[in-house]
């Protein structure tokens, strides 16, 4: 009886720490990063060295846009794997954090060793997607980059010089001018990839463009685009890495400082004809429209609130939501959107 008591500990040892294994991947997929890194601590509280709740707890950090905080964990994998599936998830993460961070050299080494591990189909996976944003796989080998004080500018098409220049200044200023609107801090230089085209979707990302990941302040943008748009996602982000983000107002701010020489309540004026628009449906996720009707009229809202008021407006680029814009405009809330729909109706 004596011999079996330490094998039945061991296997409650081992039940409890799969049970907690299993609780921590449910809390990252959820996108409870915090609860995810409480299970990893006491996991390594036990096993100091154990690789599933390093990576756990690397993740998370990495989810959390604290991408200092991963490297440790990833450190201690790195020294103590011993398959190539966790030497592939740990160069992905370490790649991850490091182009977070604004290391873009060392983070590009770390996917070279991502690589050529013979990891997962999932690894597989991430490190394409991945490689596709950032720009390290090898379709961009013949790309070329210009450098302005903010933005790191990838070009498909090395022709045509002078688009070059007038995509870089003009960017440039875009970014300036956004910036010192939202008092911004950005980690690192903007990573902004302009594919030579005007479609909308892009059979190499597999995604629609434009878009922007302001995690990593990179953006990938269609020939043609307006010079503010995709900048603005990334600037505004950054004002607060946690706020609450609400598609309604995220897109009105990036319409709003697209920086196109035009008059946005005219164009929003045109998107109302043709819809039966409901702004408080649309902000609280109750109703849905196309971009062409959503993206004129959001714009043309955010430029009302920046006209009635800037510091309400920085506060609710925060907290995005309409029960905060409650909080922030009071009763005035009411007025506000009625008097908006009287200017659409002009």
């Amino acid at each position: 009886m004596k011999k079996t008591i330490p094998l039945i500990f061991l296997l409650a040892l081992t039940l409890n720490c799969l049970a907690q294994k299993k609780q921590m991947s449910k809390a990252f997929y959820q996108h409870d990063f915090d609860k995810a890194l409480l299970l990893a601590d006491e996991i390594l509280k036990e096993n100091p060295k154990d690789i599933d709740a390093n990576l756990g707890a690397a993740k998370s950090w990495n989810g959390k846009i604290e991408y200092a905080n991963a490297i440790p964990y990833l450190t201690i994998i790195l020294e103590n794997a011993n398959e190539d599936w966790q030497f592939a998830w740990a160069n992905i993460e370490m790649m991850k954090a490091l182009y977070g961070l604004g290391q873009l050299q060392k983070a590009g080494e770390y996917y070279a060793k991502a690589k050529a591990c013979e990891g997962t189909a999932s690894s597989g996976k991430e490190l394409k997607y991945y490689a596709l944003l950032f720009g390290f796989d090898e379709y961009y080998s013949n790309w070329k980059t210009v450098e302005s004080e903010n933005i790191i500018f990838h070009f498909q098409d090395t022709s045509d010089t002078k688009r070059i220049q007038f995509t870089v200044k003009s960017r440039q200023e875009a970014f300036e001018k956004t910036t010192a609107y939202f008092g911004s801090t950005l980690p690192k230089k903007v990573d902004f990839f302009v594919w030579n085209t005007r479609q909308n979707y892009n059979e190499i990302l597999k995604l629609n463009l434009g878009f922007s990941n302001s995690n990593y302040c990179v953006s990938h943008n269609r020939t043609g685009q307006s010079p503010g748009h995709e900048l603005a996602h990334v600037i505004s982000f950054w004002t607060n890495k946690d706020k609450k983000i609400n598609h309604f107002i995220n897109e009105g701010i990036a319409v709003c400082f697209d920086w196109n020489n035009n008059d946005k309540m005219a164009q929003a004026r045109e998107a109302y004809k043709q819809s039966n628009f409901d702004l408080v449906k649309c902000w609280k996720g109750e109703a849905k429209y196309d971009n062409g009707i959503l993206y004129p009229i959001a714009g043309a809202f955010i430029e009302y609130l920046k006209q009635i008021d800037n510091q309400k407006l920085l506060a609710l680029n925060n907290d995005q939501s309409y029960e905060n814009a409650r909080l922030i405009y009071s009763d005035m809330l009411d007025i506000i959107i009625e008097q908006f729909y009287i200017k659409l109706r002009e």
